[in-house]
């Protein structure tokens, strides 16, 4: 009787360590994936945020541009219609190649709204420089000036909110 006892005790024994090791190697094959999960989430993210600062590149240069050639029209020494129209072959490049990678990575129509209001702009300058006077000109430049400040923000906030998302992402999966 004693040995059966016993028996039914190393039995029980038994089953009850292979129980907690298996829930411990449970738990903590979870534990690894997410971290792996989280750390695959962060790769992610950082290409993304690689991508768009690649892709944003050709866009903030091709507002400088159009700022600096329309900087022409009032400070040239030259003729302006030459000195701009040289910065803007030098500089304007590959746009089309940047809208379509960013509209890859998501809706940025709002950034090409914004370049699109700049080279309006521009245009309206080039347009009217030499045969109004210097008061219409000074008012396409600032709307200019405008659309080059709101496009700077509207990158800013693009490339801002790709970090939020992946920072509350990870607090999200630590509670």
């Amino acid at each position: 009787m004693d040995a059966l006892i016993g028996a039914g005790i190393a039995l029980a024994t038994l089953l009850l360590t292979s129980g907690l090791q298996i829930w411990r190697d449970r738990t903590a094959n979870e534990r690894t994936v997410a971290a792996e999960d989280r750390a695959d989430r962060r790769t992610l993210r950082d290409a993304k945020l690689e991508r768009m600062r690649l892709a944003f590149l050709p866009v903030v240069l091709a507002a400088m541009a159009l700022r600096t050639a329309a900087q022409e029209y009032f400070f040239s020494a030259g003729d302006p219609d030459e000195t701009s129209a040289a910065i803007l072959k030098e500089r304007l490049g590959p746009i089309d190649d940047a809208r379509a990678r960013l509209l890859i990575e998501g809706d940025m129509h709002d950034v090409f709204d914004e370049l699109e209001a700049m080279r309006t702009a521009y245009k309206r300058i080039e347009l009217n420089s030499g045969r109004r006077g210097e008061e219409s000109v000074g008012k396409f430049f600032k709307d200019l000036e405008t659309a080059h400040d709101r496009l700077i923000v509207l990158i800013e906030d693009h490339m801002a909110h790709v970090e939020r998302l992946a920072k509350s992402d990870i607090k999200a999966r630590r509670s």
